[in-house]
């Protein structure tokens, strides 16, 4: 009665669009001297973690549609709206800001539709893996960048998930982990497991015995 969910292929929240900058940052960057949000524009311009850190500010925000990234392997982030025409990308030297279209900065839009890409399976962790299915584990995160970390890992599949405090305990595990029952142990509590993809027919998910 419990059929696997369908391979995570087709799930990708973020699309590299290609080198360079929106023209419409072009344009507006070349009549400005200094940066001011606009909000059917230019969202945020400034300094950030890492790509990962970039594209969870923008799904934070309700208009953010577009980000900027990867001037002279620096951490700028700009974060746009639709409104900003990336139809077309400029990647000239004189383009781009003061970094540069030709510095390796690289246009990237998302799906919002993927918001919800991440099923919640229930308490607990995958009852069968071992160190060969762990993809990625730290213990400074928050469930948002965990998710995060999982969607820019090709391999990713399950989300293991422990609150502590002001970050918490992420395990990311890869699609060839048996997930089908969830385990209640020792090891397992305050964890939530979630699962990245569409899930087709019945899917069922049973505590295991501890």
């Amino acid at each position: 009665c419990c059929t696997r969910p369908t391979s995570r292929s087709d799930v990708k929240k973020w699309h590299d669009v290609g080198r360079g900058c929106c023209l419409g940052y072009d344009k507006f960057k070349k009549k400005q001297h200094f940066w001011t949000p606009v909000p059917h524009g230019i969202l945020q311009d400034a300094k950030s973690q890492s790509l990962t850190d970039c594209k969870s500010a923008c799904e934070q925000k309700p208009n953010c549609q577009f980000i900027q990234y990867g001037w002279n392997d620096g951490t700028w982030c700009a974060e746009l709206t639709a409104a900003m025409k990336c139809t077309k990308l400029v990647h000239t030297h004189d383009s781009c800001g003061d970094g540069g279209g030709d510095t390796g900065v690289h246009t990237y839009t998302w799906n919002r539709g993927l918001r919800t890409a991440f099923h919640d399976m229930g308490p607990g962790c995958c009852g069968d893996f071992d160190s060969q299915h762990v993809l990625f584990e730290s213990d400074s995160m928050n469930i948002s960048s965990c998710q995060h970390q999982c969607l820019d890992k090709e391999a990713c599949r399950y989300v293991q998930f422990r609150n502590k405090h002001n970050n918490g305990h992420c395990l990311l595990l890869s699609e060839t982990t048996s997930c089908l029952n969830l385990s209640t142990r020792k090891a397992c509590k305050h964890m939530r497991s979630y699962i990245l993809g569409p899930l087709t027919g019945f899917y069922c998910i049973q505590a295991a015995p501890q």
